[in-house]
Parts: C-alpha cells; sequence; structure tokens
C-alpha cells in the first residue's frame, strides 16, 4: 500500500517519524488519516469556482510517491463539494 510505504515522509509532533510497521498497527481512523495527509502533500491547488464551473488541480512534486492518497483525497473533495451542491441547489 502506498501510504504504508511512505508514511515515512510525515513526522507527528512527537518528532519522530512513523514505520511501515507502526501504520499497520493503526485503527482504520487514523489510517484514514495518515492517506488523506500523504494525498494533501501531492497537491499545490484544488479550487473550485461556481460560477466559472471550473475544478483547479495542481500537484506538487511529490505525486508520484503520494499518487494513490492524492486521488483520494481529490475524490474526497468533490463528494463534499457534491454534497455542498446539492444543498445550495436541491434537486439538481
Amino acid at each position: 500500500m502506498e501510504a504504508k510505504a511512505n508514511v515515512g515522509m510525515l513526522t507527528p509532533n512527537s518528532g519522530k517519524k512513523l514505520t511501515p510497521d507502526q501504520f499497520e498497527g493503526l485503527h482504520a481512523t487514523d489510517k484514514e488519516t495518515v492517506i488523506r495527509v500523504l494525498g494533501n502533500a501531492g497537491l499545490v491547488v484544488f479550487n473550485t469556482d461556481i460560477e466559472k464551473k471550473t475544478i483547479t488541480v495542481e500537484c506538487s512534486e511529490l505525486i508520484t510517491k503520494v499518487q494513490a492518497c492524492t486521488v483520494f483525497s481529490v475524490l474526497n473533495r468533490l463528494e463534499k463539494l457534491d454534497g455542498a451542491l446539492n444543498v445550495l441547489v436541491p434537486g439538481k
């Protein structure tokens, strides 16, 4: 798994890097948080403009290491955007 392989990129508040074995021991919600943080590392820009009907995504140089995590992050943001649009424009 990509997140497990690249978990060493993260430095928690303790200053000690996480290891792949420690990643395996995390609860599912904590693993999802790690995946989200790694995915955000793969993004430089994620902007939406409802009036122009555009979404701009710009990836960082880390995208080659965290591609799957970044896709997860982008899909998660799109899902939240879809929910927000359904609230703003019911029935559309």
